[in-house]
């Protein structure tokens, strides 16, 4: 709706629109490329760069560190993309708006202080650059850099040069039959804390910090030395696992395990504070409830249980947690007391995650690189098989009794049926050639997350139908159901069976017909039934591919195709 012109730069057209009150929109088409700019003058100069031969023109494709970042790579690879990001212009633009809106809302005086905060940070001399693509199997993989200046003031550069190589032994002591871990080196926690304790000084105006150290801070944390018993105390390599089936109802049980420099000083202060925040917040709640503490020994661990079952309200979260100390290490569980002893009875965990292939290649990929400061890694198969069993397992069971909730429940595909085609997520990172000032961070993945979406939104649609449908007592259901929500309803199906046919064949199907077709994995079709729905209107489902995405829609009432517009129906409209 806003007015237009063509204008040109050195010979070469481009086109510009002007929304009023703001500056021109500039388009210009450069090869096959469209170039988009809010600024023509930058519109200008990305035009120079590109029809410059003299290679005089510099551009952050010619700088160090994204030349170093592409080598990291291993070169440009086909259908992939790029980035690189050099924070100090960043920065200096953050600053520029906050003068801006701080001299406009009357609050001039901060500007000095605000200042001082966005220095301490530390940024200003970092970069970071990446590159993504997918090889020709469908695996995901990104390969990024980044650098901070170690020599310079501020948080980012004392917490990066804290941290050092992780000990890749915890890798080892991660159970084989783990859903997924992550071990990472720790460190700078203290510099951590100082930042934070500067912000809240210099933010909350002292009337309300006295009453927020009156109220809170001093009844539970005084007489704990916060930063050094707790923050800084973090010192070393931490190992986080889930172990399945372990916490209440089936649920995962995480384990995480921690050196410090002082494991006693850290339960000490969870000794006092816990019980302390316990009776702050029950006064705060009006429920009064304390929380115990009970020291004992499993094997050669200090072992302390957190009995929460008379805090009224945290017992509701039925959470058991425990903490046990072996040397130097600290070791937790939120979810289970139970666990954690098994645990440390050796009762669970089958061999070590480490005994992989997947998980060992990828570690020695990473050590090539250099100094390895973490690993993570999920058995996307477990994974995905206890949540799509947590959603869809109690939509079956009550599928029977809901009658004409417009779904067909048939349409969702078994657990197995997916996680057999499901690989290892893996990411990791390392400071290459060992400088601390420059970290490489990998990682490589068959699917993301948006590629299970269809498959949990047919649960979700169904859960939806049953709690709109659910008759109150003394009631008889009578669903009203819309032809519009019979085809999302529709739509939600196909695009599960769609969903399940890329993980079989690693691609989207050419039309929604071949999902009646016989595969290995499927002999009756991805589709269960022996022909697809036609819309509530007669006509068929519409589909195409856009981009990495399957769409699906019907044409509506109307029974003409308009692209989701109009009174087309689509999965959200």
């Amino acid at each position: 709706p806003f007015s237009g012109s063509q204008a040109s730069h050195n010979g070469s057209d481009y086109f510009t629109k002007q929304s009023p009150g703001t500056e021109s929109i500039g388009l210009a088409f450069l090869g096959n490329m469209a170039v988009v700019s809010l600024s023509e003058t930058t519109l200008h100069g990305v035009m120079d760069r590109f029809y410059d031969t003299s290679g005089s023109l510099t551009s952050l494709a010619s700088s160090s560190g994204y030349q170093t970042m592409v080598e990291a790579a291993g070169g440009y690879q086909a259908g992939g993309g790029s980035w690189f990001v050099q924070v100090n212009p960043v920065m200096d633009l953050l600053r520029t708006g906050l003068s801006i809106a701080m001299m406009m809302e009357g609050e001039a005086e901060m500007l000095p202080t605000v200042m001082g905060l966005l220095n301490d940070l530390g940024m200003d001399n970092m970069w970071a650059g990446g590159m993504s693509y997918r090889d020709s199997g469908g695996t995901a993989h990104s390969v990024s850099l980044q650098h901070v200046d170690l020599a310079g003031d501020g948080l980012v550069p004392q917490m990066m040069g804290a941290v050092g190589p992780a000990n890749l032994d915890k890798l080892n002591a991660i159970p084989g039959d783990a859903m997924g871990g992550e071990v990472v080196s720790m460190g700078g926690l203290g510099a951590l804390y100082d930042f934070l304790e500067g912000v809240y000084d210099t933010f909350v105006p002292e009337g309300e910090k006295a009453e927020v150290e009156g109220m809170f801070l001093s009844p539970v944390f005084g007489g704990v030395d916060v930063r050094n018993d707790i923050f800084a105390n973090i010192d070393g390599t931490m190992a986080t696992y889930a172990m399945p089936g372990l916490a209440f109802m089936g649920a995962p049980a995480t384990i995480f395990s921690m050196e410090m420099k002082d494991p006693e000083a850290f339960v000490a202060a969870i000794e006092t504070t816990l019980p302390a925040l316990s009776g702050v917040l029950g006064e705060m709640m009006g429920a009064p409830g304390g929380i115990n503490l009970k020291r004992s020994m499993v094997g050669d661990a200090s072992f302390i249980e957190i009995d929460l079952s008379k805090n009224p309200a945290l017992s509701m979260t039925m959470m058991s947690p425990a903490m046990a100390i072996q040397g130097n290490e600290l070791t937790m569980c939120l979810e289970s007391a139970d666990a954690l002893k098994q645990l440390l009875n050796g009762e669970i965990g089958d061999g070590s995650a480490m005994d992989d292939d997947r998980l060992a290649d990828f570690v020695r990929q990473l050590q090539r690189d250099g100094d390895v400061v973490r690993v993570k890694f999920t058995d996307s198969a477990e994974a995905f098989a206890v949540i799509y069993n947590q959603v869809a397992g109690p939509m079956q069971m009550m599928a029977g009794g809901m009658g004409d909730v417009p779904l067909d429940i048939s349409l969702m595909p078994s657990e197995q049926s997916i996680s057999q085609h499901l690989d290892m997520e893996l990411q990791g990172s390392a400071f290459a050639g060992n400088d601390p000032s420059l970290t490489i961070n990998r990682s490589k993945s068959q699917f993301t997350g948006s590629d299970f979406m269809p498959l949990i939104a047919v649960a979700a649609v169904f859960g939806i139908g049953v709690a709109a449908e659910m008759p109150m007592e003394g009631e008889v259901a009578e669903p009203e159901i819309s032809p519009e929500e019979i085809a999302r309803a529709d739509i939600a199906g196909l695009r599960a069976s769609l969903t399940v046919y890329k993980i079989s064949e690693r691609s989207y199907p050419d039309a929604l017909h071949d999902l009646l077709r016989s595969l290995p994995d499927y002999p009756n079709g991805c589709y269960p039934h022996a022909e697809l729905p036609s819309d509530p209107w007669g006509g068929d489902y519409l589909y195409r591919i856009d981009g990495r995405k399957a769409v699906v829609w019907s044409a509506g009432p109307n029974g003409i195709d308009e692209d989701g517009e109009g009174d087309d129906v689509t999965r959200s409209r």
